[in-house]
């Protein structure tokens, strides 16, 4: 089955203890898979307003695996950590995936 849902996090947190909350962060994503997420990852941002900060990437089936997932965070030591390194969620996105049929060109013309 294909994920349904995308949810990125991004949280600012003090450069100093950048390294620190990434590898929390690689933690907490087995932590995310084990509870229900499809895929999880952590990086940084390096450009734009949010440069310096710490993303968190989660791709789910459904919104309920999602809540899931949420409430082993609110549980989770680990999550508990990441949160103690000072690391405030700037913002957060929750994408559906859905087809968009269109027809193509048979003969596309590329300039």
């Amino acid at each position: 089955m294909a994920e349904n849902f995308y949810v990125n996090t991004v949280g600012a947190v003090p450069a100093n203890k950048l390294s620190e909350a990434v590898s929390l962060g690689v933690t907490l994503a087995e932590e995310s898979k084990a509870a229900g997420s499809a895929r999880a990852s952590v990086g940084t941002i390096m450009t734009g307003n949010n440069a310096g900060s710490v993303v968190f990437q989660q791709f789910f089936n459904t919104l309920n695996d999602f809540a899931d997932v949420m409430d082993a965070f609110a549980k989770s030591s680990t999550y508990s950590s990441i949160m103690g390194t000072g690391l405030t969620v700037t913002m957060r996105n929750i994408a559906k995936f859905c087809d968009v049929p269109f027809d193509a060109p048979a003969n596309p013309q590329r300039k």
